[in-house]
């Protein structure tokens, strides 16, 4: 069974100040499919405030309804140091946050997640989440069609394609390292940030259009482009933002991806394991022999979606560890600690690559801007 802490606000707001756009959150308690917590912390706030606003009769109901529904986790000293560390704003989500991750819990259910910016770790809004049966739908990206239609590229049929390979987050196979998206993304920002055509990109910088769609398939899933008419535009909240920021704003999705969900449930904090450990856990998520006994589909746009047999983005779990790494390194999901040795971060706040980029053949740490700097490649 699933198991999430509930922000004591998201309590208040809907039973105590009866705010309406978090309706949904009584039909997901009562739906009890999933075990859920809240902070001791939290707890003893919101019965403080329900003797306030109503009497202490009334809170004395609330509390043993809540203990009824929902599990009381304890704050201890070490829960109190763990939070500290993290040196969020509003230290009540940082104890959240620290309980989360002591419990090992999947997920932080709030209609605050700018209280939990720059932590790694799942936070999910009562709209998305809904019941825990319809998880996966409601984490979908509304971006298939939508890009399908967008695209601009003249002379093709209606593309064929695998609808999870599109739309779905969790189970969204990365396209690209890291490095290529971000030097893309910098290419985008040095073009003023405004709406610039594909073809123009591919003109100027000598990018074949494949491997631009490519490109984008990445920054739209991940929410860091729009796409209107075959016309860029990057979100406006990433337009001046530094490498840390971006890694945070990324990372919001890949806490999501069923990779990340099954590290961090088998991994504690701080658990060293080596890449053997992360190919045969991404030959579970996406087994090789699925691709290998497909046939050749029609009308597809090639490289775009690769439902090509010899030429799918993830042919091998080898081929896409060194890819998706570089993405969980980025973002601070996960640690290197030597050339062969990978953990999952002692801190919530994020591993130690947290905004670099791993060179992986010569074993190195650079500077994404520096680098872009140095590519003659994006010279006009």
């Amino acid at each position: 069974m699933m198991q999430v802490i509930i922000d004591a606000d998201l309590l208040i707001d809907h039973y105590l100040l009866k705010l309406e756009e978090i309706e949904y959150l009584e039909d997901i308690i009562e739906n009890q499919k999933c075990e859920f917590f809240i902070t001791q912390y939290g707890l003893e706030k919101f019965i403080l405030l329900a003797g306030i606003i109503y009497s202490p009769e009334v809170a004395n109901k609330y509390l043993s309804a809540i203990h009824n529904k929902i599990t009381v986790c304890p704050v201890n000293y070490e829960i109190s140091e763990q939070a500290k560390s993290l040196f969020l704003k509003n230290f009540e989500s940082a104890l959240e946050v620290a309980c989360a991750v002591s419990m090992g819990v999947s997920a932080i259910l709030t209609h605050n997640p700018q209280d939990f910016d720059g932590v790694n770790f799942p936070i999910w809004l009562v709209e998305d989440f809904l019941t825990p049966l319809h998880l996966e739908e409601s984490l979908h990206l509304a971006l298939g069609v939508a890009w399908i239609e967008n695209i601009c590229l003249s002379n093709l049929d209606t593309p064929s394609f695998y609808p999870l390979e599109v739309v779905d987050v969790m189970n969204y196979r990365i396209r690209n390292s890291i490095t290529t998206v971000m030097e893309f993304f910098v290419i985008l920002k040095q073009e003023g940030c405004q709406y610039i055509f594909c073809g123009e990109l591919a003109k100027k910088y000598k990018y074949s259009e494949s491997k631009i769609n490519n490109i984008l398939l990445d920054l739209q899933t991940f929410e860091m482009v729009k796409l209107q008419s075959g016309k860029i535009s990057i979100q406006k909240e990433l337009i001046n933002a530094d490498n840390i920021f971006i890694a945070n704003y990324l990372a919001k999705f890949l806490n999501q991806h069923i990779v990340v969900q099954k590290l961090y449930k088998q991994l504690k904090p701080n658990e060293n394991f080596g890449r053997e450990y992360l190919k045969n856990l991404i030959r579970e998520v996406y087994p090789e022999n699925k691709y290998k006994k497909s046939k050749p589909l029609k009308n597809t746009l090639p490289l775009l979606f690769d439902i090509y047999p010899d030429s799918i983005a993830t042919k091998s779990a080898s081929d896409y560890v060194s890819r998706m790494l570089g993405w969980l390194l980025f973002t601070g999901i996960l640690e290197k600690r030597s050339k062969e040795i990978i953990a999952r971060p002692a801190k919530v706040s994020g591993g130690k690559q947290k905004g670099k980029l791993l060179e992986e053949n010569a074993n190195q740490l650079i500077d994404v801007d520096k680098s872009i700097k140095q590519l003659d490649l994006f010279q006009s």
